[in-house]
């Protein structure tokens, strides 16, 4: 009798181990699912900057024009920062119906506080002490830098915007079709450049076009994508029913930290435009960045 228990538990105990390595492989592979398009679409994003770059580079002042875009947009991507900690926020959060809607107001008033400092710094006396006196950019360049600032204010709306559609396909484990939605969006940037560039469509203005227009297909087509899962939340009694101000101190100090990587990157722009020979050291800077940068980031 004792000797059947052994064998017959034995047998149990063999099963329930086989049962929890399958289980264990399954979950490895649901997360490589949910994983590897992530980094796909991460990594990708990286081909937009030197498509952008190539449409501002042959504008009127060439490379040069394209060092103070970049300087523009390194400080656009500082001051947008203070949403850094957003997509967390939202994963935690925006799981029912009343927590994603307390997230679109965070969503929303971060993105409006963003826009305001990104037009305050492009007024007198602030856009002096940035532009010429911080970034140590001359007539023209600093002007380039600041109308690249402004001109980029929908490009960054549309940023943020798409965080509440992100965080409802990364909710439902959908992050391929995030990432089809980015690809999109590379895609169309890829179709503008060689255009813009045939038809003499070059500068930083059009350059914040070729940047602006793609982001704003990309969070519509993002919206499309989630608006059946965001249709379906609902409320039940024992979820947890986060409010805005508590989201907000939530997201904060996870902002925080990328606002001092952002700072970081801007700060070395303010060193790289002091040499003697700024002008050279700028424009290495600047395109070496333009594709180390993103990639390093994703």
């Amino acid at each position: 009798m004792s000797e059947q228990y052994t064998f017959e538990n034995n047998i149990s105990e063999g099963g329930k181990t086989e049962h929890k390595e399958q289980e264990h492989c399954d979950s490895m592979f649901n997360m490589l699912k949910f994983y590897i398009p992530l980094v796909i679409q991460a990594a990708s994003q990286s081909l937009t900057y030197p498509l952008v770059a190539s449409i501002v580079s042959h504008g009127r002042f060439g490379p040069l024009e394209l060092s103070a875009f970049a300087m523009g947009q390194s400080l656009m991507f500082f001051l947008g920062s203070i949403g850094g900690g957003l997509i967390t926020t939202g994963m935690v959060f925006a799981r029912t119906k009343t927590g994603m809607n307390e997230f679109s107001k965070l969503v929303n008033i971060l993105a409006a506080a963003s826009a305001v400092m990104q037009f305050s710094v492009c007024v007198p006396p602030l856009d002096d002490l940035v532009f010429s006196k911080v970034l140590n950019l001359d007539g023209d360049l600093a002007h380039i830098a600041k109308m690249s600032l402004i001109c980029c204010v929908p490009a960054q709306m549309a940023f943020f915007i798409r965080n509440k559609y992100l965080v409802s396909l990364y909710n439902e484990k959908k992050s391929g079709l995030a990432n089809t939605a980015t690809m999109i969006r590379i895609a169309a940037t890829a179709c503008m450049s060689p255009v813009f560039v045939k038809l003499g469509l070059t500068g930083y203005a059009y350059g914040s076009l070729a940047l602006t227009l793609p982001v704003i297909a990309e969070s519509l087509l993002s919206a499309w994508f989630a608006k059946p899962f965001l249709e379906k939340l609902t409320d039940k009694p024992e979820d947890e029913q986060a409010p805005l101000k508590k989201q907000f101190y939530f997201n904060l100090p996870l902002s925080f930290g990328g606002m001092l990587l952002s700072m970081s990157a801007f700060l070395i722009g303010v060193y790289i435009s002091r040499p003697a020979d700024k002008e050279l050291a700028m424009k290495v800077h600047y395109v070496i960045m333009g594709v180390v940068n993103p990639v390093s980031f994703a």
